[in-house]
């Protein structure tokens, strides 16, 4: 679905991502992983067009991804972007029927988007707050909204036709519960509607269960991509954050478990 060639970002001179090189395949959940100044975020934004790249090719779909008008674009692919929150009032209910908007055309949302949206608030656990102003609920509760708008935009993903949801950082302030609610949500989309996600994360035990590929960042560099297997292990640990680790079965599931010290 992406084809990431040989991408150099640089801003104010100096060299954010260096000649990064992967590809991202249709029912993909790959995790980017990566201290702080990475590259992660800067990576996301690259694919995301939010940012210009010196060097190199992003295919989408087997196309230039400049080449995508923003209409099409915009039904095909979804981006959650770190920190969104709106400063002005506006209802929940409208924030997340902002997704539907590249399917109206520039019209009134019709019943489906309706429902799609209404769907969406109540497995993200805020249907309760849908005709409130999105200001006044709590940094967590305005994030499951986000969450549910970008969703809204991709939620027709099928086998067929999968679609690509960018997510950076998409469980900061949500409480231990709601992380694995909307990571077992992805991983659901992922498996039974073609959705292929690429997600920035920090916890190397959610990307261990939930993700089919990891990637590990260091100082703008990519330095390996592959399962959770092949990756999580104690040498890729410890160059990629500096740390020792312990690495076991979990104790439940079908995963790894990771301890640093």
């Amino acid at each position: 679905m992406l084809n990431i060639n040989n991408i150099t970002v640089c801003l104010n001179g100096r060299n954010l991502l260096k000649e990064i090189n992967f590809d991202l395949d249709e029912n993909d959940f790959m995790v980017l992983l990566g201290g702080n100044g990475a590259g992660k975020s800067t990576l996301l934004k690259t694919l995301a067009r939010s940012l210009p790249y010196r060097k190199g090719q992003i295919l989408f779909r087997g196309e230039n991804l400049a080449y995508w008008s923003q209409v099409e674009l915009s039904q095909q692919r979804a981006v959650l972007s770190q920190n969104t929150f709106l400063v002005f009032p506006m209802n929940v209910i409208d924030v997340v029927l902002l997704g539907r908007y590249p399917y109206t055309q520039g019209g009134k949302p019709n019943a489906k988007d309706v429902t799609i949206a209404y769907e969406l608030l109540d497995l993200m656990g805020v249907a309760k707050y849908a005709e409130e102003d999105i200001t006044c609920l709590s940094g967590g509760e305005q994030q499951r909204v986000h969450i549910a708008r970008v969703l809204a935009q991709v939620w027709e993903s099928s086998l067929a036709n999968p679609k690509l949801l960018l997510l950076d950082e998409p469980t900061s302030n949500l409480d231990i519960a709601y992380q694995h609610i909307l990571l077992e949500l992805l991983q659901d989309r992922v498996q039974k509607h073609g959705l292929t996600v690429l997600a920035v994360l920090h916890d190397m035990n959610l990307a261990a269960r939930y993700a089919t590929q990891i990637a590990l960042l260091k100082e703008g560099k990519l330095l390996t991509v592959g399962r959770p297997q092949e990756v999580l292990t104690t040498d890729w640990i410890q160059r990629t954050f500096g740390v020792s680790s312990i690495i076991q079965a979990h104790p439940i599931f079908d995963c790894l478990q990771v301890s640093t010290y």
